[in-house]
């Protein structure tokens, strides 16, 4: 399968037309982790978003006693560390590779220049939220993100 069968796969990008799943490929960049390894650490600057072609990924938190609190397990076409692309902070947690994974990774610059001058604005960032509200912490870090994205979509 090549990147743009896997881009139109991927719920967050469904119902655009070719022409966008097709700018889409090519911004994204293919990147695989082995089994334990960090994609990125909480407080990492976030430099893009990754979707799930294949395996699982573990977001989780580390307590000051170092235990791990696991967030959430992400499978195949399910996206991950989008928040802060439209937010500007950092990771808000850990993402290691739970399994052996295949990663499409979307670049925070180049993603959102796409999403600036392409129709995809007014149909993405709705679709955006929608998925980041599902997925945000119950805490006021939720209401962070969701009023991030509505600011975002305002611009």
């Amino acid at each position: 399968m090549n990147v743009i069968d896997h881009i139109y796969d991927i719920p967050l990008f469904e119902g655009l037309p070719k022409g966008q799943h097709e700018a889409l490929a090519r911004i994204a960049v293919n990147r695989s982790y082995k089994k334990g390894q960090i994609i990125f650490s909480e407080g990492d600057d976030g430099i893009g978003f990754y979707v799930i072609i294949s395996g699982r990924i573990k977001i989780f938190k580390l307590s000051p006693d170092g235990k791990e609190q696991i967030l959430h397990i992400f499978g195949p076409t399910e996206t991950f560390g989008e928040v802060p692309v439209f937010t500007g902070h950092g990771y808000p947690a850990y993402a290691e590779a739970y399994t052996q994974s295949s990663l499409l990774f979307f670049p925070k610059n180049e993603f959102v220049e796409l999403i600036k001058k392409d129709p995809i604005h007014e149909w993405f960032i709705p679709n955006l939220r929608n998925g980041i509200v599902a997925n945000a912490p119950s805490n006021s870090r939720g209401k962070e993100y969701n009023d991030a994205i509505a600011a975002y979509a305002t611009k």
